[in-house]
């Protein structure tokens, strides 16, 4: 039965309806975002760039492995970069250079996530020029060095 005042449901009545209401709808919304936002962070966006030191294509059979096993990892969209350096020319200082300076106006304004180096030579092209291509980015490397490399460049390895 309902307490009724003159035709009027009780003012403690209404305001627990009222009570009730406000949690029934907080509750939907909490509910309801929740996914939104675990979904929102898991579909971010993540851009990888790989360095390869050698430019023929043939050669790099890891990319597509690496693709799919990120992938397998991490259900968001990932996008992979990949440049070949053709690091047999990095002794020419110009070269090496000029290589830099392409790579870091190409993915200027690009939030790259990571940077995969494959082989010595991409791995300390990728440490030298870290700070420019983005401060802090982790970088991973691919294939084993020899002792003396692996000390150098691991100074500047995540």
């Amino acid at each position: 039965m309902h307490a009724m005042n003159n035709g009027r449901s009780s003012p403690r009545r209404a305001s627990w309806t009222a009570i009730v209401q406000r949690a029934l709808l907080f509750s939907f919304v909490c509910v309801a975002s929740a996914p939104l936002s675990f979904s929102e962070e898991a579909l971010a966006e993540k851009n990888v760039l790989v360095l390869y030191s050698f430019s023929p294509r043939e050669t790099f059979s890891q990319l597509e492995p690496l693709k799919s096993a990120t992938r397998a990892q991490y259900h968001g969209p990932i996008h992979f970069y990949v440049e070949y350096l053709e690091s047999l020319h990095f002794s020419d200082v110009g070269y090496r250079k000029a290589i830099a300076e392409a790579t870091i106006q190409t993915y200027r304004g690009k939030h790259i996530d990571m940077i995969v180096a494959v082989v010595y030579p991409a791995l300390q092209f990728a440490v030298d020029y870290r700070d420019q291509l983005g401060p802090d980015l982790p970088i991973v490397c691919l294939r084993r060095l020899p002792g003396a490399a692996l000390q150098a460049a691991s100074r500047g390895c995540a």
